[in-house]
């Protein structure tokens, strides 16, 4: 809807016309919503989306029908907040189409943004229309926006160091009133006056009570693992600070309560040894001083946390092979040889022993390539 304003003074006398103004509403019922996404999927709290995919480079499509054919000359892109991250989801190319043929056969193109766009954050995208008449809008993404918040890359950053465990995606407790988890960028304004989280462009958050949680496979039981994380108080908005659990399954692995001005990152670092293969490691907001509290995640790292202790490696031979074993708490050390002839020396040309480095079991096969072939057993 537009409009102007004018005045009668006395004596009937006009002012001059005001400016023109303009209001907009959005549908009020999920059935006035007619967009759609070609493979989409609905979901109450996101609205119509593209499925997620493996491949950035993945074309998706989404298509408007105005009802009747409109003079278009303006299209707006308004970027959606979601999880604490303005422009989740807005794609970095894309172009945009207007037809009177609900199968675009013939169509428009009106804009074209054929390189990366930087994310828009909160503010509407315009794209000027030379006043074409058309029914169907169709914007179709060309390049997606990266989702950033599983152990691929990004928010919780789940590093593996030698290989030993891998993860899932992380999942996230629900928005309910200040309660909740979820992830927010480097600079916005839920994060504003924090430093950048230490690895990546975002960091995770516990907001009051709240849970953060993925089940992590390959673990070896019996063997000692190290969990090491980044943690800062949220800069704004703070009633003396979040208090979180880590857990593993059910057992508490660590209780933490920093002050509220620790909102520079610091490291935290536990250990637990590993009963079964696949674990549950949660973060557990408990907001014991309650009130509006948030504490920000960051740099996830899981790892085995063996004896420094040097070892006795043990050796037989079976079947051909040289067979070294060492004990279950050095699980993370490795085997290095050499095969230098007798009297050159210990200092030189030691080379890894591939596959060594994920158990405390290893054989090695003998051949008569070299006359002498020494061992040894290093970490890390």
């Amino acid at each position: 809807m537009f409009w102007k304003v004018r005045v009668w003074y006395v004596n009937n006398v006009a002012s001059a016309w005001s400016p023109g103004a303009a209001w907009t509403m959005g549908v009020l019922n999920a059935g006035d919503w007619q967009v759609n996404w070609i493979m989409g999927v609905q979901r109450k709290s996101l609205g119509y989306h593209a499925q997620t995919s493996t491949s950035q480079n993945v074309t998706q499509w989404v298509q408007v029908d105005l009802g009747r054919a409109y003079s278009i000359n303006t299209i707006k892109l308004h970027p959606k907040w979601h999880q604490g991250l303005p422009g989740y989801g807005f794609p970095l190319r894309f172009h945009i189409e207007i037809s009177n043929d609900p199968t675009f056969a013939s169509s428009n193109l009106v804009a074209n943004q054929a390189t990366d766009l930087t994310n828009p954050g909160y503010f509407p995208q315009p794209f000027s229309v030379a006043n074409i008449s058309a029914r169907y809008v169709r914007v179709t993404a060309t390049k997606l926006y990266k989702l950033t918040w599983n152990p691929v890359a990004g928010a919780i950053t789940y590093n593996v160091k030698r290989a030993v465990v891998s993860g899932g995606s992380w999942i996230f407790t629900a928005q309910s009133g200040n309660n909740g988890s979820g992830i927010t960028a480097n600079n916005s304004l839920f994060g504003s006056g924090n430093p950048p989280a230490p690895q990546g462009i975002q960091a995770a958050f516990l907001q009051c009570v709240s849970t953060i949680s993925q089940a992590i496979s390959g673990f070896v039981p019996g063997v000692k693992y190290s969990v090491t994380f980044s943690a800062a108080q949220r800069a704004t908005f703070e009633n003396g600070g979040q208090t979180w659990s880590l857990k593993l399954d059910n057992s508490v692995l660590g209780n933490y309560s920093p002050p509220a001005s620790q909102t520079n990152y610091a490291d935290y670092t536990t250990n637990f040894t590993a009963t079964a293969a696949t674990h549950t490691l949660s973060f557990v907001g408990t907001d014991l001083l309650g009130g509006d509290n948030t504490v920000f995640l960051d740099n996830v790292r899981v790892a085995p946390a063996p004896s420094l202790v040097p070892p006795q490696i043990g050796w037989q031979m079976m079947n051909g092979q040289m067979q070294f074993s060492w004990p279950l708490d050095h699980y993370g050390w490795h085997l290095e040889m050499q095969t230098d002839a007798p009297g050159v020396g210990l200092g030189r040309a030691w080379v890894v022993v591939a596959g060594s480095q994920t158990t405390n079991l290893f054989s090695v096969p003998l051949g008569a390539g070299n006359s002498s072939a020494l061992f040894r057993l290093v970490f890390p």
